[in-house]
């Protein structure tokens, strides 16, 4: 059995991983295409100065991320994670609406105002958590749950809806018809137990992108062609005839699609596999642009106010208001750098590091539909789909178990899914 897997980002390198040391038992043999020539998707770090800082995804989480927490330990990457507990600051102009706990860094603003956005918080969190085990709560859209909260109307328009969009990077509009659940997760998994402490998130001291570089330093027997672009997908007899832009060609039994949806059916052949393509042309993403800089342009003038991340609303543009975050590196690293998501920002860092633009799905009720349409496809004609836009909400979390999804499709006898938590089956 041959395996072609199209994208090397996490969720193609771990399907990798966990084929690789099958081969001569069940695989003849795995290769991993990736256009670009790095590894790692949205999983992309920089040196700064004695450290490193990640572009793209950073928070991680061992209760709310466990199959990527096991695939850490299982690399020994987990002594590499650092405390990262995360506070909020939400801004109108340059007002502080909410502030959260965050003991390490500053005292807890007081005042009646303030305690009243907190209790205001508090009442949308206890709600979302009672929905958190409802599985129709999936396709429950964001505003049947705001707008009937007995908490002020501007609470809600200035600070709840900025704040879930921020997670997405989408617009304040886009925001009310978002998955209750899919909107929520990052709040409500990673709770902490104690109110008045703030969130344990951790991040990988020498950046997330080491986990790529781990991975694809343990392929020992998969091969690896970067640079490489995958301009078609044609269905054999038996299995699939992988067409390079150069015109190589490769033959596999199964191909895994780790790659954003919208690529795909560009290789297909969309009159034979015309209910794949309309299910991948459903999910939606939205561009964002992510600056590393030096200067605090977006933290609060009040230090009392300021948190390991904040969140701002822009002026209307493109026809919408949009809520982006920018995170503070020096509670978490020592390093006075900031993460911005700058797509929409009228005032623009002065001292860039770097900047990368990234699409990130939005996890409206639609698309959550589509992934359950998606599932119905899976494994069909030996095609599989991995990415964090495949299961749950997006994240390295979802990256990775993704691709244990699609393993355990091809080789349920795989050992190492096992390691992962994901029994193999003989």
């Amino acid at each position: 059995m041959r395996v072609g897997i199209i994208g090397g980002g996490i969720s193609g390198l771990t399907a990798a991983w966990l084929l690789d040391d099958s081969i001569g038992a069940g695989v003849d043999g795995v290769t991993l295409f990736e256009r670009g020539h790095r590894l790692g998707g949205h999983a992309e770090s920089v040196p700064t100065g004695d450290g490193f800082a990640d572009l793209g995804a950073q928070h991680l989480a061992p209760k709310a991320f466990p199959t990527h927490t096991r695939l850490l330990r299982w690399l020994g990457l987990d002594e590499e994670t650092i405390p990262s507990p995360l506070s909020v600051t939400v801004l109108s102009g340059r007002k502080p609406l909410l502030v959260t706990p965050h003991p390490e860094l500053r005292p807890q603003p007081e005042g009646e105002e303030a305690n009243a956005s907190l209790r205001h918080l508090g009442t949308f969190l206890s709600r979302a958590a009672e929905l958190e085990n409802d599985p129709n709560a999936w396709r429950l859209p964001t505003e049947d749950v705001v707008e009937p909260l007995d908490v002020p109307d501007p609470f809600k328009q200035e600070v709840l809806y900025p704040l879930m969009a921020s997670f997405v990077g989408c617009s304040l509009e886009q925001t009310r018809g978002l998955s209750l659940r899919a909107a929520v997760a990052f709040l409500v998994r990673n709770a902490p137990a104690d109110p008045t402490q703030p969130p344990p998130w951790t991040n990988l001291r020498s950046g997330v992108e080491r986990l790529a570089t781990t991975l694809s330093g343990q392929l020992r027997n998969t091969r690896l062609r970067t640079g490489t672009e995958v301009i078609r997908v044609r269905p054999l007899e038996h299995g699939h005839e992988i067409v390079e832009g150069s015109g190589d060609t490769h033959r596999v039994d199964h191909v895994v699609f780790a790659t954003p949806p919208w690529r795909v059916p560009d290789m297909l052949d969309e009159r034979a596999d015309s209910e794949t393509t309309r299910i991948l042309r459903r999910f939606r993403f939205v561009r964002a642009v992510v600056g590393l800089h030096r200067d605090p342009t977006y933290l609060s003038s009040a230090r009392e106010c300021r948190s390991t991340n904040t969140v701002t609303v822009s002026e209307p543009h493109e026809g919408a208001r949009w809520a982006e975050t920018s995170t503070w590196y020096r509670p978490i690293t020592g390093d006075e750098l900031f993460k911005s998501w700058i797509t929409h920002q009228r005032r623009q860092p002065t001292e860039l590091v770097a900047a990368r633009e990234y699409h990130h799905p939005v996890p409206t009720v639609d698309h959550i539909a589509a992934q359950s349409e998606l599932e119905r496809v899976q494994g069909r004609s030996g095609k599989h789909f991995a990415g964090s836009w495949t299961v749950d909400v997006d994240s390295q979390e979802s990256a990775v178990r993704s691709a244990c999804l699609a393993v355990r499709r091809i080789l349920p006898s795989a050992p190492r899914l096992t390691v992962l938590g994901e029994p193999a089956r003989q």
